[in-house]
């Protein structure tokens, strides 16, 4: 199974828990921006930085980008680590979360830079396979 939801950033350094998936998920990606809301078009500084990422349980990778292009001389800048999520704004970290855990209904992050506004963020979440069971057939014969 696979799940979609989004979730606000928080607005302080600390633990933070994505619930509602439905499910413990073995991977996840992260659509992670600086705009204050959904299904809103900006065209000012909070439409300046946008990054992925892609979490499974053993490893993590980001990409954050991030323009200024109104100003002179414009400002471009991009980022990739290890990380969950990181993100730039304005020559400075923006965002930045590693994974603590997959949980049974999502993840939980420890974000260690948050800005002081709550910006929206896309999560897709794929479930965690199941093994599948071994069973025996068992045949019961009657003996004369």
């Amino acid at each position: 199974s696979a799940t979609l939801l989004t979730a606000a950033s928080p607005t302080s350094t600390g633990s933070e828990a994505i619930t509602g998936v439905g499910f413990k998920p073995q991977f996840a990606m992260g659509l992670y921006g600086s705009a204050l809301a959904n299904d809103t078009l900006y065209t000012d500084g909070n439409a300046e930085s946008w990054g992925l990422g892609l979490i499974t349980a053993a490893a993590s990778a980001c990409v954050g980008m991030a323009s200024d292009d109104g100003v002179s001389p414009s400002n471009t800048e991009s980022l990739t680590d290890s990380l969950a999520l990181c993100l730039r704004k304005d020559a400075a970290l923006f965002q930045a979360a590693s994974l603590t855990t997959f949980d049974s209904d999502g993840m939980t992050l420890d974000n260690t830079t948050a800005n002081g506004t709550a910006r929206q963020r896309i999560f897709l979440f794929v479930q965690e396979s199941v093994a599948a069971e071994v069973g025996h057939n068992r045949r019961v014969v009657q003996l004369p």
